[in-house]
């Protein structure tokens, strides 16, 4: 139990809440975050890769103004990183364990690794960073099966990765230091209002903390949060909804592993990674399951770690085999219905909003950190963004949308080998991306379509009917895709 006033309460304790926490050390401010030692979802900065991805992260795929400006957001956070670290370390006393140097591989297993890669080179150009093609047999700790061997690299030598179990400990060290700082660990049901402005939170273990200011840093616990704040279920910006993800550690005597090696974004996740982590361990990452899937709630399900451990045997190293394996992780990760970021002043009085970073809340924390802690103080925005309080809209179609998800779900279902015989990888994504235009979409052609195939079934009343269907919904779509040969296709690669 909890209570008092205090200038500034943030609710969340993860990087995101204990960076901007950290970021107004000093201020004279008298500041109160909040957060559970124990979450039912997890902790999804302990259980993060926590790779600085400002270019690995990019994928040919998401080419629009917004996911430009919000490469260049990872990159500037990016760059704060080292002056944090050094700020952090002094105030501590705690080594941080963090490095350099990532290797992005292309393999068999990835349909779209090739054209990722060529994505991210072109992004690391575009900002005059470094970004080396590497033979992938050069790469350090690289030892992958022959069937899944890399067929082209890339190194980003500037791209870095840190240990969050050593940040968090350091970032909490060094606040319990700071006089005017009190960690509460409990959870925040709801936040308190009068007159229009918030005035502080109610705390689930029984009492209240009155702040003259709000910061809602509570990841993926966000929107539940606002839905339990009665007039704030909806105030300008996108819902939020958790993606729960996992990852495991391990320890190898066969292995050393000096950098990052990860594939790109794959499958709604950001594809297989090994991240080098202190006392010679190896994180393997990470799954990606959103709320309403099998194996979103709870923690990691035998699936995810299986599918880890092969991908990670089989992509990276088969010495993993002999390893000892430490544990599993698992948090969910907070992403908004338009997949960006929510950073700022909201449009109550008396509440600002750091949420939204889906899986990039480590390389986000120092950008978003600055922005709140200047808001707080008063003081010039120190960084440029596009990520404040919106409307959500929708900015492709049901069809694009419809067309991607496919892309990623027929990949995952096929996991953990990553391919079917003769093609029928691209049959499936036809059938179901068909079957989805015409249970969900509005194209008129797909009523039509819906329209002969219960023609076809009245003609053939048979179990048989079923591959005649697959086959004419995989060609309609065949055919509908050559229809638009100019818009640009996808390449298969591997």
């Amino acid at each position: 139990m909890e209570s008092g006033v205090v200038d500034v309460a943030i609710v969340g304790g993860g990087i995101v809440g204990l960076s901007i926490t950290f970021a107004l050390r000093n201020s004279g401010l008298s500041i109160t975050c909040i957060d559970p030692d124990m979450k039912p979802e997890g902790h999804a900065t302990l259980a993060a890769g926590a790779m600085l991805g400002a270019f690995a992260e990019v994928t040919a795929d998401q080419a629009s103004a917004l996911d430009r400006e919000e490469m260049r957001f990872r990159h500037a956070s990016a760059k704060l990183y080292p002056e944090l670290l050094a700020a952090l370390e002094d105030a501590s006393g705690c080594a941080v364990h963090s490095g350099m140097g990532t290797f992005i591989i292309a393999t068999p297993f990835g349909r779209y690794d090739a054209r990722n890669l060529k994505a991210i080179a072109s992004a690391a150009e575009v900002m005059g960073e470094v970004c080396e093609p590497v033979d992938p047999d050069d790469i350090p700790g690289y030892r992958p099966h022959g069937a899944a061997r890399a067929y082209q690299a890339l190194f980003l030598r500037d791209e870095g990765f840190i240990d969050t179990s050593t940040l968090i400990e350091a970032l909490r060290a060094a606040l319990a230091f700071d006089q005017n700082v009190s960690l509460c660990a409990d959870r925040v049901a709801s936040l308190i209002q009068d007159a229009g402005r918030v005035r502080g939170v109610r705390l689930a273990g029984g009492g209240a903390i009155s702040a003259g200011k709000v910061v809602l840093a509570a990841g993926a616990s966000t929107q539940a949060v606002l839905e339990a704040s009665v007039g704030l279920y909806d105030i300008g910006f996108p819902k939020i909804v958790p993606g729960k993800g996992v990852g495991i550690t391990i320890r190898s005597s066969d292995v050393s592993l000096p950098h990052v090696i990860r594939t790109p974004n794959r499958d709604f996740a950001c594809g297989m990674h090994a991240v080098p982590r202190s006392a010679g361990a190896i994180y393997l990452g990470a799954t990606n399951r959103v709320v309403g899937t099998p194996g979103a709630d709870g923690g990691p399900t035998a699936g995810e770690l299986h599918g880890l451990l092969h991908s990670g045997l089989h992509e990276i190293n088969t010495a993993f085999r002999t390893a000892v394996f430490e544990g599993a992780r698992f948090g969910s990760r907070p992403l908004t219905t338009d997949r960006y970021p929510v950073v700022g002043r909201s449009n109550v009085d008396g509440l600002l909003i750091a949420s939204g970073t889906y899986r990039n809340g480590v390389v986000m924390a120092p950008a978003i950190a600055a922005i709140i802690a200047a808001e707080l103080l008063e003081k010039p925005c120190p960084l440029s963004h596009a990520f404040g309080i919106r409307t959500a809209t929708v900015s492709r179609t049901f069809s694009e949308i419809a067309a991607a998800g496919v892309e990623d779900l027929v990949s995952f279902i096929q996991e953990p080998t990553g391919s079917l015989p003769y093609g029928r990888s691209d049959e499936l994504r036809n059938v179901v991306h068909a079957l989805l235009e015409m249970a969900v979409g509005d194209d008129a052609t797909f009523a039509s379509l819906r329209s002969e195939t219960r023609d076809m079934f009245h003609e053939h009343p048979l179990n048989e009917f079923v591959p005649i269907l697959y086959y004419r919904l995989h060609q309609f779509m065949q055919q509908r895709n050559a229809a638009s040969i100019s818009t640009g296709p996808l390449t298969d690669v591997g």
